[in-house]
């Protein structure tokens, strides 16, 4: 049988309750504008950075192989791959704007 987490039981002095409120104030402070913390701030930027860099890499081989099965020339190869990659880009900022509102949502 465990005990609650709020029972009372004695602490000594700093514990980790009034640590704990510290930091969470001290979260509470370092929120962004749009409700992230600088911690939800750079998990949103690094995995933008990944998904756009893979986006953005499909895109370009999707155009390369296209052009390559239709037989399409350098001018279709490139014409491709700036749709595709106008595609990609598209996408990657609907990523970074859904990652950016749900890691808001997150209470740490």
């Amino acid at each position: 049988m465990s005990r609650p987490l709020n029972s009372a039981c004695p602490r000594p002095e700093g514990s980790a309750r009034r640590s704990g409120r510290k930091a969470l104030t001290e979260t509470r402070m370092a929120r962004t504008n749009d409700g992230l913390t600088a911690r939800g701030l750079v998990s949103v930027i690094s995995a933008t950075i990944l998904v756009a860099v893979q986006a953005f890499t499909v895109a370009v081989a999707a155009g390369w192989a296209l052009a390559g099965l239709f037989q399409l020339g350098d001018i279709g190869e490139y014409a491709l791959m700036a749709l595709f990659g106008l595609l990609a880009v598209y996408f990657s900022v609907k990523y970074v704007r859904s990652a950016a509102q749900a890691e808001a949502k997150l209470h740490y």
